[in-house]
């Protein structure tokens, strides 16, 4: 029986073969012939997968628009970012409610106790209109919130009257403030922890809402995830290392704990299965971790005070159906931003790491491989790492500076209080660096390009005031140069955040303090 090559079918067959490979065996296939090379470059949609995937990109699947017309927008985007040519920008005044949030291109602002507002972050590039409304009438007082706009969920913590009294974590429609239809009566989650007064940390993921209540008052803290659409608790830790923590996968959360945890002094990155958990409450000391990722060793005189993360947005997150994106955040590579305060004698210190999720998932896969590990320092955070001193600006309050595989922070132009800034966007998307590192190969020069390569080393504490040894790292990165707009009045920025569609500026006025929102 004669055999056919794969070669000699009509090139509409290999077409339709090629379309089910990923946008890796698409760039390998070039090189193995001719034939396969020219079928790749000259099919749109093969570009298009290219593209996506070197961008950072995942295609929204629900657009009606061809791959020549997805990859024409996909080309005015990274132009837009990569120029710093924004589309519009507007203020939104900042309201006096003492709560707000920046989650799936939507700002949101506490009015009253009783009363959010809502503006969805427009895109000219990606054709998603400027829309505001309200929530008013919340029938209790609300202390803190999160929400998804992908579920149209809107998760709100309820102002405690009395510290014998739980928290209610109340489970609401983003876009009308009434009972999700998805979740079971009464439509909240309850809590009480220790202490009588708390700060929160609120983390939604798919089915899954967390809730991390920090004590004010020396008692201990306390983690709890539940299930939001069923009611069922999936998870509850306790202890005053306890200091943060995010979805790291689906099924799995990253735990930061500062030292005292079984005799060990420097914080640790914990991974720990939520679903597999006790549902009942458990000293941190026995939870049962997969791996563990331990920070540089410190000096004796050195006390570690604080350790945040931050990412956005969670795994898994989508547009929802309803907006008709071209292509969105590709999600199986997410920017983990840790801040690390010290005390060094008597002086405070931060540190800001920059952790791709990949670093850690590719060791939880060993553990998952060969058994609970931990990996110390050297193990993993040389390489899958960059560790720098904290920006001057950098921000305990407006933390939405990450999104996706970029972090933004503001620089001084020049010395002195009164110079204007610029805005950098850092970009560890890996796949982009190498792309321009070739491109400028190619070009055998560095050109002015606002956006450059930092592949070299990077040391931090030279001296051993912090750590025992300098602590080196490389991953690399790409940085863009944005230089500030002129507001309007006297006001001056104070902060800059990050959404996937937009940079918001933190403005300072003598009467108010605005947002200045810069739209791609």
């Amino acid at each position: 029986m004669d055999t056919m090559s794969l070669l000699e079918l009509p090139s509409e067959l290999i077409i339709k073969v090629l379309d089910n490979l990923d946008f890796r065996d698409l760039v390998h296939i070039q090189e193995v012939c001719k034939l396969f090379n020219s079928i790749v470059n000259d099919s749109q949609t093969f570009r298009y997968k290219v593209q996506l995937a070197i961008r950072g990109m995942e295609d929204g699947g629900h657009c009606t628009l061809s791959p020549t017309e997805r990859l024409e927008i996909l080309n005015r985007q990274e132009q837009a970012w990569d120029n710093a040519r924004w589309s519009s920008e507007f203020e939104l005044h900042m309201e006096d409610g003492g709560v707000w949030e920046i989650y799936g291109g939507v700002l949101a602002q506490g009015t009253s106790p009783h009363s959010l507002t809502f503006t969805q972050l427009p895109s000219e590039i990606r054709n998603i209109p400027k829309k505001t409304w309200t929530v008013e009438k919340l029938p209790f007082n609300m202390r803190d919130f999160t929400m998804d706009p992908s579920q149209d969920l809107l998760v709100i913590v309820e102002r405690q009257l009395s510290a014998t009294i739980p928290y209610h974590i109340h489970l609401r429609s983003l876009s009308t403030g009434a009972t999700h239809p998805a979740t079971v009566d009464p439509a909240y989650v309850s809590h009480r922890p220790e202490g009588a007064s708390h700060s929160f940390a609120i983390q939604s993921c798919g089915d899954y809402v967390g809730v991390l209540f920090t004590s004010l008052d020396d008692s201990r803290n306390e983690l709890v995830i539940w299930n939001w659409k069923t009611g069922d608790r999936k998870l509850a830790a306790t202890g005053s290392a306890l200091s943060s923590f995010i979805f790291l996968t689906e099924t799995h959360i990253l735990m930061a704990v500062l030292g005292g945890v079984n005799t060990q002094l420097e914080p640790r990155l914990l991974v720990i299965n939520f679903l597999t958990a006790s549902k009942e409450m458990q000293d941190l000391q026995d939870i049962e971790f997969e791996t563990a990722l331990q920070f540089p060793l410190m000096c004796a005189w050195v006390a570690p005070l604080v350790l945040t993360i931050r990412s956005d947005p969670a795994p898994g997150w989508k547009p929802h159906p309803s907006h008709n994106v071209p292509f969105h955040r590709a999600r199986q590579d997410r920017l983990l931003v840790l801040t690390l305060w010290v005390a060094e004698e008597v002086n405070w210190k931060a540190f800001v790491v920059f952790l791709p999720s990949s670093t850690v998932i590719s060791k939880l896969e060993t553990s998952l491989r060969s058994g609970q590990r931990e990996f110390e320092w050297e193990e993993w955070g040389p390489d899958g790492t960059r560790f720098v001193q904290a920006p001057f600006a950098h921000s305990s309050v407006w933390v939405c500076f990450v999104h996706g595989m970029a972090f933004v922070h503001s620089v001084r132009v020049r010395p002195g209080g009164g110079s204007p800034y610029d805005i950098r966007v850092l970009d560890f998307n890996p796949l982009a660096f190498r792309k321009q590192r070739f491109d400028e190969m190619e070009r055998s020069t560095e050109d002015d390009h606002l956006t450059q390569i930092h592949s070299n080393p990077e040391t931090v504490d030279l001296r051993g005031d912090v750590f025992k040894s300098p602590v080196i790292t490389t991953l690399p990165y790409r940085v863009r140069t944005v230089r500030a707009p002129p507001v309007k009045g006297q006001a001056r920025f104070t902060a800059v955040m990050l959404s996937e569609d937009s940079i918001v500026l933190v403005c300072n006025k003598e009467q108010a303090r605005n947002y200045h929102i810069l739209t791609f």
